[in-house]
């Protein structure tokens, strides 16, 4: 099964949401995900425990591995 680090997408039709941040509880992790929705052009965050990153999740949503990067490239 797949795992969610920060920077990953995942996007189902009209809709695209960006890992933003992982807090580890007591409990296990839970993922803090911005979304931002075609229909309305709304935007928002959920978070998502660990438990329910299933097979039923991930088939769900194109899920797309973020790349991380030593350094930020610079602007202009």
């Amino acid at each position: 099964m797949s795992s969610l680090e920060i920077g990953d997408l995942l996007i189902k039709s009209d809709e695209v949401g960006i890992v933003h941040r992982i807090d580890e509880t007591s409990y296990g992790l839970i993922y803090n995900i911005y979304w931002t929705w075609k229909l309305g052009g709304l935007c928002g965050v959920t978070k998502i425990p660990e438990q329910l990153l299933c097979r039923a999740f991930f088939t769900k949503f194109k899920h797309i591995k973020g790349k991380k990067l030593d350094k930020p490239k610079s602007i202009g």
